[in-house]
């Protein structure tokens, strides 16, 4: 199994004159809404701005949009955070290494990757990166600077030597990233990684999210209409609230006259236990949450995938209740459906035909160079304007029902209800994707930040900076 650590940041350099691709911008937004940070390198010395609690995805999005034009002429790094729900605020990076007399920024570093030598242990842990600065990085450069006579110059010319890169090389588990923004000169990179990206134009990103050059090139991307003014490099222009979703109820359904065969069948019902085992496929977050859905509750053995019994009602002398509207549903739906696509009453024939047709349709607006694939933070907002699929058919257990549904079921509903159907696939598709992109990063409990210290013991003559209360987002001095 690949290791994914809990706190993980993407560190992009930008070079002075150059902006980050808007498609890749996107990316690293919707991939890191934890926190962010930045150092930008100003003509009177290293700006450092963090911002360890975050606005909304559209209000941030802006807000990096206009921290790109108005630092264009700066070479600058940002480090954008996934971090675990709960997470001390001085994991924010980049980190102050070293300090001038007067408080000025001579070094920062920003810092990713696992480094098992340095995982902290205790209740309420820091992340590996956080460690590695401490208990290595921070002592090594420190004892250094002095030992060069406090020259920038010589430790910036140390930390690119062979020795040590092969120091590092120590340290790190699958992969490591040092980045470095010196008060003077290129900004530089130590690094054992293979996910990265390296511009010849803008920079370098120490996760590309399998981006390419070519990619981010052919991309157009329309910037979301809300704003908020959070830092010294945005405008004043007024923030303007995302639209709020719209959740619309359904209609109550017409009354229909039943057979007396069904009349019959539903006045005669009684409270029955049904037992369920949990679906195969799913493990971890999701399985977590069948159990939730089903039951209200986690069973305390939930990893050995216990059954559990759901109490239902269902005649005494008839099909069970799902059982006799799925027949309704499927008869509806032969009732309009052409012979040639449903095999008596359930499945359709996929014709040769049909399929073509499908893959062709994929192929036209999703396919490489399309112009249907639009801003992924526009169309999360307008997403936000559908019901929910859960919502609008008042699922008592939510989507998670669908896992019950019958093949045939599902073929009928689509035919009766293609409409209602989409927004199942629509909640299905977030629930999947949120589980791929998460995978083993927010399953199990966190940990709060109780008991914590309050900064971090930065090296050298560094102080810890001061950072707003949790409940109020840090407001940059500049805005």
């Amino acid at each position: 199994m690949k290791y994914e650590p809990k706190y993980s940041t993407n560190i992009v350099q930008v070079k002075a004159g150059e902006v980050i691709p808007e498609t890749f911008l996107n990316k690293l937004i919707i991939k890191n809404q934890s926190a962010f940070g930045m150092a930008v390198r100003e003509s009177n010395g290293v700006i450092v701005e963090k911002f360890p609690k975050l606005d909304t995805l559209a209000e941030h999005s802006k807000l990096m949009r206009q921290i790109m034009e108005n630092t264009k002429k700066y070479s600058r790094m940002f480090c954008f955070h996934a971090f675990p729900t709960e997470f001390d605020e001085d994991e924010v990076m980049p980190f102050r290494l070293i300090k001038d007399s007067k408080g000025g920024n001579i070094l920062c570093v920003a810092i990713d990757g696992d480094f098992p030598k340095h995982v902290d242990t205790s209740a309420d842990a820091f992340s590996e990166p956080y460690m590695v600065l401490n208990d290595w990085l921070g002592p090594k450069i420190t004892s250094m600077y002095e030992l060069l006579g406090n020259n920038p110059g010589k430790l910036f010319d140390f930390l690119k030597t062979e020795q040590f890169k092969a120091d590092f090389n120590q340290v790190i588990g699958h992969r490591g990233i040092l980045s470095f923004m010196p008060n003077v000169g290129e900004l530089f990179t130590i690094e054992k990684n293979d996910v990265g990206i390296v511009s010849p134009t803008w920079g370098q990103a120490s996760y590309a999210y399998d981006y390419t050059e070519s990619a981010i090139a052919a991309a157009t991307v329309e910037p979301p209409k809300a704003t908020v003014k959070t830092s010294r490099y945005a405008s004043d222009t007024p923030a303007v609230d995302p639209p709020k979703p719209e959740v619309v109820p359904p209609k109550e359904p017409e009354k229909v006259v039943t057979q007396p065969a069904a009349r019959a069948a539903a006045a005669v019902m009684e409270e029955v236990e049904i037992e369920h085992a949990p679906p195969k496929n799913l493990h971890g977050k999701a399985l977590k949450g069948w159990y939730r859905s089903l039951t209200g509750a986690l069973p305390g053995d939930w990893e050995s995938r216990p059954t559990v019994r759901v109490k239902s009602k269902r005649s005494t002398n008839a099909p069970a209740e799902s059982e006799t509207a799925m027949a309704a549903a499927m008869a509806a739906a032969k009732a309009t459906t052409d012979n040639n696509s449903v095999i008596g009453d359930t499945m359709p024939i996929i014709s040769g035909p049909m399929q073509g047709a499908a893959v062709e349709m994929i192929k036209k607006y999703l396919g490489d160079g399309s112009l249907l694939i639009d801003d992924p933070i526009k169309a999360n907002e307008e997403e936000q304007k559908l019901a929910t699929f859960a919502q609008l058919m008042k699922l008592k257990n939510g989507v998670a029902e669908v896992f019950r549904w019958r093949a045939s079921f599902i073929f009928a509903f689509v035919k009766a209800h293609p409409e209602t159907a989409a927004l199942a696939v629509i909640e299905l598709r977030n629930m999947l994707r949120d589980l791929m992109e998460d995978g083993e990063k927010k399953l199990g409990d966190l940990t709060g930040t109780e008991g914590k210290p309050s900064s971090i013991p930065e090296p050298a003559t560094a102080q810890p900076s001061a950072t707003p209360a949790a409940s109020e987002p840090k407001k940059s001095k500049y805005a």
